[in-house]
């Protein structure tokens, strides 16, 4: 019998090696957006999580390049986990923090009330007509803000 602390170390250790045991059943897109609202002095922030960012060397299936930033993205909706997988071209002008981590997605409804007080990694940008993004760090995580056009929640929409 193992004691109880060596019990979970196993459980955790084995949901980083198998994660998909310890993770719940694919979802429709719709599904796994999760509305947030923080707090802060002025109000009201609505936010909602979108998706999470992997950097790869990597091909990937059905990239999309983005110029502006040297980089090829998967649509995040394509994924059952909300992964986008970026691959950035060696001459990417992305450097630092938001090249080399994983990052975190939001939708909010007006990006620049969102961003601030924010200290940017990358300014405000249009990486695709009807999207604007831009990133941030917080608490050492990289964060993505992202406001579509309109009644917009996926890139697919924006076409």
């Amino acid at each position: 019998m193992f004691p109880r602390h060596s019990l979970t170390s196993l459980v955790i250790l084995g949901c980083l090696l198998i994660p998909a045991a310890c993770q719940a059943p694919p979802r429709t897109p719709e599904s796994h957006a999760v509305e947030q609202e923080t707090s802060n002095r002025n109000g009201r922030l609505f936010r909602a999580f979108h998706h999470i960012g992997l950097p790869t060397e990597d091909l990937q299936a059905d990239e999309t390049y983005v110029e502006e930033t040297k980089v090829w993205v998967t649509d995040p909706a394509d994924h059952p986990y909300r992964v986008e997988f970026l691959r950035y071209e060696e001459d990417s002008p992305v450097t630092g923090p938001l090249r080399e981590k994983a990052h975190v997605a939001y939708r909010v409804e007006d990006l620049g009330t969102a961003l601030e007080g924010k200290e940017l990694l990358l300014e405000p940008f249009t990486p695709m007509p009807g999207l604007s993004v831009a990133f941030f760090e917080e608490d050492g995580v990289v964060i993505e803000y992202m406001q579509f056009e309109g009644d917009a929640t996926e890139f697919d929409e924006l076409n």
